[in-house]
């Protein structure tokens, strides 16, 4: 499945794992898709990868799609969460 749309946002949040064994970003973008927002969310473990970088509780960098301009997805594996569609795993083509 292929999706095409325009970003038209980019957040990250820092949490802290339950059992102790560290802390994890999740990073979503928003596209908006003709009739919808489709949500794109990623996990990273913030000590097992460079595209994060955190201080404090504050997430400063991470992986961002240029907001407003159009983006084509590869998706791999999707969701259908809370009435949305949430991709899980995707890749980017190009245009």
């Amino acid at each position: 499945m292929f999706i095409r749309g325009i970003v038209i946002s980019n957040s990250a949040k820092l949490f802290h794992r339950k059992d102790g064994s560290g802390s994890s970003v999740v990073v979503t973008q928003e596209i908006a898709t003709q009739p919808g927002v489709v949500e794109y969310t990623r996990y990273f473990d913030v000590g097992k990868t460079t595209e994060i970088k955190v201080q404090g509780e504050e997430v400063l960098e991470y992986p961002q799609f240029p907001q407003m301009k159009s983006i084509n997805l590869k998706v791999l594996a999707w969701k259908a969460f809370d009435k949305k569609f949430v991709i899980t795993r995707a890749e980017p083509q190009s245009e």
